[in-house]
């Protein structure tokens, strides 16, 4: 590790543990304090003006709002591991993030494409996303993605030819890996819908054969819609995905992307990440999941 990377770590934990609002110049003190001045000035203003590019407009994040444990929609606002995740790592930097109410899957896309969204929760990669979006590494979670049916009218599924010749049914927006989208496109009867309640309305209807849906979040909402008993997963899942946090091309933020995705890496190696993703379940169920 370099000297100036140490540096920055060392101030980065300072910040997090005062645990208060400080003023840019107190983040110069810091750096003299630590001793880091000699031969590390650019990187220390750097590091200043990237933050206070940052502060300057307000820090919007945004992600799907049907998406427990990562982020779903209370009110006028996310909540959610995701949400708690980045406005904590945010806040040690002196940075206040709101989450908005999030929305479709591809309006929040458009958003974070046109700068009215900073940083964007639980995306995955996407040649169509790269133009506009910048992905943190590490990932926060796999995520798996299940074959969903009607319960009585199930069909044998193994693989991805096993959907041809029938029609189905996805969230607007989605998307899941590059080859999988191609077969899609060539083989596939795809029917987009705006909510995730909607693929249950068209199943029960039997006006597809089968949705694609995330597996966690769509169990959650069968349960809370009235559906658990009438919709049921394949036992094989249509694959494994990897979930990213995002910074938006045209947010100031970008700047920052390397000190948030270290603050990202000690969080999950640290299994912060996995109690928050416990948390926010536990959260999901006592107020959302009696709900119909």
């Amino acid at each position: 590790m370099r000297f100036s990377e140490y540096c920055v770590l060392k101030i980065e934990c300072a910040i997090r543990n005062w645990r208060i609002e400080w003023p840019l110049r107190l983040f110069v003190m810091v750096l003299g304090a630590l001793g880091c001045f000699g031969g590390v000035h650019a990187e220390a203003g750097s590091a200043v003006d990237a933050v206070a590019a940052c502060r300057a407009g307000g820090v919007v994040i945004s992600g799907g709002d049907t998406y427990p444990p990562l982020s779903w929609r209370r009110g006028d606002h996310l909540v959610g591991a995701s949400v708690d995740m980045v406005t904590e790592i945010l806040a040690g930097f002196g940075i206040h993030a709101k989450a908005d109410e999030g929305g479709p899957w591809k309006r929040v896309l458009l958003r974070a494409r046109d700068g009215e969204v900073d940083i964007l929760l639980g995306v995955r990669k996407a040649r169509e996303y790269e133009h506009f979006l910048v992905y943190l590494e590490p990932p926060i979670t796999p995520s798996v993605q299940g074959v969903f049916m009607l319960k009585g009218h199930e069909f044998s599924y193994k693989d991805w030819s096993d959907l041809e010749g029938k029609s189905g049914s996805i969230t607007l927006g989605t998307t899941f890996d590059k080859k999988f989208d191609a077969f899609a496109k060539s083989h596939l009867e795809l029917q987009p819908v705006r909510r995730i309640e909607q693929n249950f309305f068209k199943l029960e209807k039997r006006r597809v054969d089968y949705m694609l849906a995330p597996s966690q979040p769509t169990q959650l909402y069968l349960k809370r819609f009235g559906y658990q008993d009438k919709i049921v997963a394949a036992q094989e899942p249509l694959m494994i995905l990897e979930e990213y946090i995002a910074i938006s091309k045209k947010s100031p933020c970008i700047q920052l992307k390397d000190e948030i995705s270290r603050a990202m890496r000690a969080w999950i190696e640290s299994d912060r990440f996995d109690e928050a993703m416990e948390a926010a379940f536990l959260n999901w169920f006592k107020v959302e999941g009696g709900e119909k």
